[in-house]
Protein backbone atom coordinates (compact mmCIF):
# COMPACT_ATOMS: atom_id res chain seq x y z
CA UNK A 1 0.00 0.00 0.00
CA UNK A 2 2.56 2.48 0.60
CA UNK A 3 4.57 1.23 -2.37
CA UNK A 4 1.24 2.29 -4.53
CA UNK A 5 0.76 5.38 -2.44
CA UNK A 6 4.27 6.87 -3.09
CA UNK A 7 4.38 6.20 -7.00
CA UNK A 8 0.68 7.69 -7.08
CA UNK A 9 2.09 10.74 -5.20
CA UNK A 10 5.09 11.27 -8.01
CA UNK A 11 2.66 10.41 -10.84
CA UNK A 12 1.46 14.68 -10.69
CA UNK A 13 5.33 15.09 -10.99
CA UNK A 14 6.37 13.37 -13.45
CA UNK A 15 2.30 14.26 -15.55
CA UNK A 16 3.63 18.19 -14.99
CA UNK A 17 7.35 17.05 -16.45
CA UNK A 18 5.85 15.02 -19.84
CA UNK A 19 3.21 17.69 -20.83
CA UNK A 20 5.65 20.29 -21.08
CA UNK A 21 7.16 18.22 -23.78
CA UNK A 22 3.94 16.51 -24.97
CA UNK A 23 0.36 17.81 -25.27
CA UNK A 24 -1.60 16.78 -22.98
CA UNK A 25 -4.00 14.77 -24.09
CA UNK A 26 -1.80 12.97 -26.62
CA UNK A 27 0.03 12.19 -22.99
CA UNK A 28 -2.58 10.75 -21.93
CA UNK A 29 -3.24 8.25 -25.00
CA UNK A 30 0.32 7.29 -24.95
CA UNK A 31 -0.13 6.94 -21.24
CA UNK A 32 -2.93 4.35 -21.65
CA UNK A 33 -1.68 2.87 -24.57
CA UNK A 34 1.82 1.35 -22.42
CA UNK A 35 -0.78 1.07 -19.36
CA UNK A 36 -3.41 -1.54 -21.63
CA UNK A 37 -0.51 -3.17 -23.43
CA UNK A 38 1.56 -3.60 -20.28
CA UNK A 39 -2.02 -5.13 -18.46
CA UNK A 40 -2.55 -7.73 -21.64
CA UNK A 41 0.77 -9.05 -21.41
CA UNK A 42 0.06 -9.87 -17.79
CA UNK A 43 -2.70 -11.32 -19.23
CA UNK A 44 -0.58 -13.71 -21.62
CA UNK A 45 2.15 -14.64 -19.02
CA UNK A 46 -0.05 -14.99 -16.12
CA UNK A 47 -2.44 -17.25 -18.53
CA UNK A 48 -5.26 -15.08 -17.05
CA UNK A 49 -8.36 -14.88 -19.05
CA UNK A 50 -10.10 -11.32 -19.59
CA UNK A 51 -13.48 -12.65 -18.26
CA UNK A 52 -16.05 -9.91 -17.90
CA UNK A 53 -19.82 -10.69 -17.28
CA UNK A 54 -21.76 -9.58 -20.32
CA UNK A 55 -24.16 -7.89 -17.82
CA UNK A 56 -21.26 -5.83 -16.65
CA UNK A 57 -20.22 -4.52 -20.18
CA UNK A 58 -22.48 -1.02 -19.52
CA UNK A 59 -20.92 -0.46 -15.99
CA UNK A 60 -17.70 -1.18 -17.51
CA UNK A 61 -17.86 1.40 -20.13
CA UNK A 62 -19.26 4.02 -17.92
CA UNK A 63 -16.19 2.75 -15.36
CA UNK A 64 -13.88 3.33 -18.54
CA UNK A 65 -15.27 6.35 -19.77
CA UNK A 66 -15.26 8.39 -16.53
CA UNK A 67 -12.13 6.88 -15.15
CA UNK A 68 -9.78 6.85 -17.77
CA UNK A 69 -11.36 9.46 -20.59
CA UNK A 70 -12.53 12.54 -18.74
CA UNK A 71 -10.29 12.11 -15.74
CA UNK A 72 -6.96 12.47 -17.77
CA UNK A 73 -8.40 15.17 -19.98
CA UNK A 74 -9.53 16.81 -17.11
CA UNK A 75 -6.48 16.26 -15.17
CA UNK A 76 -3.60 16.62 -17.80
CA UNK A 77 -4.91 19.79 -18.94
CA UNK A 78 -5.70 21.09 -15.01
CA UNK A 79 -1.58 20.78 -14.56
CA UNK A 80 -1.24 23.28 -17.32
CA UNK A 81 -2.23 25.90 -15.36
CA UNK A 82 -1.94 24.77 -11.28
CA UNK A 83 0.34 23.30 -9.81
CA UNK A 84 1.00 19.32 -8.85
CA UNK A 85 0.64 20.16 -4.87
CA UNK A 86 -2.76 21.54 -5.63
CA UNK A 87 -3.84 19.09 -8.14
CA UNK A 88 -2.89 16.22 -5.62
CA UNK A 89 -5.16 17.61 -2.46
CA UNK A 90 -7.60 18.22 -4.62
CA UNK A 91 -7.94 14.35 -5.74
CA UNK A 92 -7.36 13.63 -1.75
CA UNK A 93 -10.83 15.32 -1.28
CA UNK A 94 -12.22 13.31 -3.87
CA UNK A 95 -13.90 11.31 -0.98
CA UNK A 96 -15.64 13.97 0.40
CA UNK A 97 -18.03 13.55 -2.80
CA UNK A 98 -18.05 9.71 -2.76
CA UNK A 99 -19.56 10.26 0.92
CA UNK A 100 -22.45 12.47 0.08
CA UNK A 101 -22.90 10.60 -3.50
CA UNK A 102 -23.25 7.55 -0.85
CA UNK A 103 -25.83 9.57 1.18
CA UNK A 104 -27.76 10.51 -1.46
CA UNK A 105 -28.06 7.19 -3.64
CA UNK A 106 -27.04 4.89 -1.33
CA UNK A 107 -29.15 6.44 1.76
CA UNK A 108 -26.45 5.79 3.79
CA UNK A 109 -26.66 8.03 7.16
CA UNK A 110 -24.29 10.70 7.87
CA UNK A 111 -22.87 11.36 11.09
CA UNK A 112 -22.34 14.56 13.07
CA UNK A 113 -18.21 13.87 12.44
CA UNK A 114 -18.97 13.39 8.97
CA UNK A 115 -20.42 16.87 8.08
CA UNK A 116 -17.75 18.53 10.33
CA UNK A 117 -14.88 16.86 8.43
CA UNK A 118 -16.60 17.74 5.23
CA UNK A 119 -17.51 21.46 6.12
CA UNK A 120 -13.52 21.45 7.68
CA UNK A 121 -11.80 20.05 4.29
CA UNK A 122 -14.50 22.71 2.38
CA UNK A 123 -12.86 24.95 4.09
CA UNK A 124 -9.52 24.72 3.65
CA UNK A 125 -9.83 24.15 0.12
CA UNK A 126 -11.53 27.11 -0.43
CA UNK A 127 -8.85 28.60 1.49
CA UNK A 128 -6.38 27.20 -0.92
CA UNK A 129 -8.08 27.77 -3.79
CA UNK A 130 -9.05 31.54 -3.33
CA UNK A 131 -5.27 32.44 -2.23
CA UNK A 132 -3.64 31.62 -5.36
CA UNK A 133 -6.92 31.83 -7.56
CA UNK A 134 -4.99 34.43 -10.01
CA UNK A 135 -2.39 32.09 -10.72
CA UNK A 136 -4.05 29.09 -10.96
CA UNK A 137 -7.95 29.29 -10.82
CA UNK A 138 -8.40 27.65 -14.41
CA UNK A 139 -6.43 24.53 -13.32
CA UNK A 140 -8.38 24.33 -9.81
CA UNK A 141 -11.78 24.18 -11.21
CA UNK A 142 -10.61 21.52 -13.67
CA UNK A 143 -9.45 19.43 -10.48
CA UNK A 144 -12.47 20.21 -8.43
CA UNK A 145 -14.71 19.11 -11.62
CA UNK A 146 -12.21 16.00 -11.74
CA UNK A 147 -12.78 15.73 -8.37
CA UNK A 148 -16.76 15.21 -8.82
CA UNK A 149 -15.72 12.73 -12.00
CA UNK A 150 -13.47 10.66 -9.66
CA UNK A 151 -16.30 10.43 -6.83
CA UNK A 152 -18.52 9.23 -9.70
CA UNK A 153 -16.45 6.93 -11.20
CA UNK A 154 -16.03 5.33 -7.64
CA UNK A 155 -19.34 5.39 -7.09
CA UNK A 156 -19.70 3.53 -10.63
CA UNK A 157 -17.41 1.00 -10.22
CA UNK A 158 -18.01 -0.01 -6.82
CA UNK A 159 -19.30 -3.22 -7.49
CA UNK A 160 -16.90 -4.08 -10.43
CA UNK A 161 -14.46 -5.84 -8.62
CA UNK A 162 -16.76 -8.06 -6.55
CA UNK A 163 -18.18 -9.63 -9.60
CA UNK A 164 -14.81 -9.75 -12.11
CA UNK A 165 -11.79 -10.53 -11.88
CA UNK A 166 -9.43 -7.08 -11.12
CA UNK A 167 -7.04 -7.81 -13.89
CA UNK A 168 -9.86 -7.93 -16.02
CA UNK A 169 -11.60 -4.97 -15.03
CA UNK A 170 -8.81 -2.61 -14.81
CA UNK A 171 -7.64 -4.27 -18.61
CA UNK A 172 -11.03 -3.38 -20.13
CA UNK A 173 -11.35 -0.15 -18.25
CA UNK A 174 -8.64 0.96 -19.49
CA UNK A 175 -9.29 -0.10 -23.12
CA UNK A 176 -12.99 1.76 -22.74
CA UNK A 177 -11.48 4.24 -21.48
CA UNK A 178 -8.26 4.64 -24.46
CA UNK A 179 -10.90 4.53 -26.98
CA UNK A 180 -12.78 7.29 -25.29
CA UNK A 181 -9.62 9.59 -25.11
CA UNK A 182 -8.60 9.15 -29.15
CA UNK A 183 -11.54 11.69 -30.37
CA UNK A 184 -10.22 14.73 -28.01
CA UNK A 185 -6.51 13.84 -28.95
CA UNK A 186 -7.43 14.44 -32.55
CA UNK A 187 -9.15 17.62 -31.67
CA UNK A 188 -6.34 19.13 -29.55
CA UNK A 189 -4.18 18.05 -32.19
CA UNK A 190 -7.14 20.40 -34.76
CA UNK A 191 -7.87 23.36 -32.41
CA UNK A 192 -4.21 23.60 -31.07
CA UNK A 193 -1.85 22.14 -32.76
CA UNK A 194 1.70 21.87 -31.04
CA UNK A 195 5.09 20.54 -31.44
CA UNK A 196 6.42 17.75 -29.76
CA UNK A 197 9.64 17.78 -28.13
CA UNK A 198 10.29 14.08 -26.69
CA UNK A 199 13.56 13.84 -24.73
CA UNK A 200 14.22 10.93 -22.09
CA UNK A 201 12.78 13.39 -19.43
CA UNK A 202 9.35 12.58 -21.22
CA UNK A 203 9.60 8.78 -21.92
CA UNK A 204 10.46 8.67 -18.76
CA UNK A 205 7.70 9.89 -17.04
CA UNK A 206 5.70 7.61 -19.93
CA UNK A 207 7.39 4.39 -18.37
CA UNK A 208 6.63 5.96 -15.05
CA UNK A 209 3.00 6.52 -15.56
CA UNK A 210 1.94 4.27 -18.06
CA UNK A 211 3.43 0.76 -16.21
CA UNK A 212 4.60 2.00 -12.63
CA UNK A 213 1.12 4.42 -11.64
CA UNK A 214 -1.76 3.26 -14.02
CA UNK A 215 -0.38 -0.52 -14.02
CA UNK A 216 1.77 -1.57 -10.59
CA UNK A 217 0.57 0.46 -8.65
CA UNK A 218 -3.08 -0.29 -9.09
CA UNK A 219 -1.98 -4.22 -9.14
CA UNK A 220 -0.31 -3.59 -5.22
CA UNK A 221 -3.77 -1.62 -4.47
CA UNK A 222 -6.03 -4.39 -5.04
CA UNK A 223 -3.61 -6.98 -3.83
CA UNK A 224 -3.32 -4.92 -0.40
CA UNK A 225 -7.41 -4.25 -0.18
CA UNK A 226 -7.44 -7.79 0.09
CA UNK A 227 -5.54 -7.85 3.28
CA UNK A 228 -6.53 -5.10 4.69
CA UNK A 229 -10.00 -3.19 5.62
CA UNK A 230 -11.20 -0.47 2.99
CA UNK A 231 -11.18 1.95 6.02
CA UNK A 232 -7.38 1.23 6.69
CA UNK A 233 -6.65 1.21 2.72
CA UNK A 234 -8.51 4.79 2.35
CA UNK A 235 -5.98 6.19 5.38
CA UNK A 236 -3.17 5.31 3.22
CA UNK A 237 -4.54 7.64 0.68
CA UNK A 238 -4.05 10.92 2.97
CA UNK A 239 -0.01 10.15 3.26
CA UNK A 240 -0.23 10.88 -1.64
CA UNK A 241 -0.50 14.73 -1.45
CA UNK A 242 2.13 14.88 1.60
CA UNK A 243 3.92 12.98 -1.18
CA UNK A 244 3.62 15.31 -4.16
CA UNK A 245 3.88 18.48 -2.04
CA UNK A 246 7.32 17.19 -0.35
CA UNK A 247 8.02 15.91 -4.14
CA UNK A 248 7.45 19.64 -6.26
CA UNK A 249 8.82 21.29 -3.97
CA UNK A 250 12.26 19.15 -4.64
CA UNK A 251 11.74 18.85 -8.05
CA UNK A 252 9.96 21.64 -9.58
CA UNK A 253 10.59 24.09 -7.06
CA UNK A 254 6.95 24.84 -6.57
CA UNK A 255 6.39 27.62 -3.34
CA UNK A 256 5.27 26.19 -0.26
CA UNK A 257 4.50 28.26 2.44
CA UNK A 258 3.45 27.90 5.93
CA UNK A 259 -0.20 29.09 4.95
CA UNK A 260 -0.50 26.85 2.08
CA UNK A 261 0.81 23.56 4.21
CA UNK A 262 -1.82 24.78 7.14
CA UNK A 263 -4.44 24.95 4.16
CA UNK A 264 -3.32 21.44 3.04
CA UNK A 265 -3.83 19.96 6.47
CA UNK A 266 -6.91 21.46 7.14
CA UNK A 267 -8.54 19.70 4.03
CA UNK A 268 -6.08 16.27 5.36
CA UNK A 269 -7.62 16.58 8.97
CA UNK A 270 -11.26 17.03 7.26
CA UNK A 271 -11.09 14.28 4.70
CA UNK A 272 -9.62 11.91 7.50
CA UNK A 273 -12.57 12.58 9.75
CA UNK A 274 -15.30 12.69 7.50
CA UNK A 275 -13.77 9.07 6.21
CA UNK A 276 -13.35 7.46 8.97
CA UNK A 277 -16.27 8.16 10.99
CA UNK A 278 -18.63 4.80 12.04
CA UNK A 279 -21.61 5.65 9.61
CA UNK A 280 -24.94 4.83 10.60
CA UNK A 281 -26.54 2.06 8.75
CA UNK A 282 -29.08 2.83 5.67
CA UNK A 283 -32.68 3.24 6.36
CA UNK A 284 -33.43 -0.14 5.12
CA UNK A 285 -30.89 -1.89 7.29
CA UNK A 286 -31.88 -0.25 10.55
CA UNK A 287 -32.37 -3.35 13.26
CA UNK A 288 -36.25 -3.65 13.87
CA UNK A 289 -37.84 -4.15 17.17
CA UNK A 290 -37.76 -7.65 18.66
Amino acid sequence: MLIAVFVWGGSFIATKLAIAEIPPIAFAVLRFSVATTGLLVAHWATRTPINVPRALWRRVAIAGLLGTTATYVLENIALKYTSAGNSAIFIAASPLITIAGAAIFLRERLTWRTLGGALLAFAGLTALVGASFRQTGLGDGLMALNTLVGAWYALVSKTLADRASPLATLTTTYAVGLVGLLPFAAGEAILTPSAWHVSPLSLGALAFLGLGSSGCAYWLWMYALGRMSAATAGVYLYLMPIVTLALSWLLLGEAMGPAKLAQAAVVLVGVYLASTARHAPRASEAPQPS
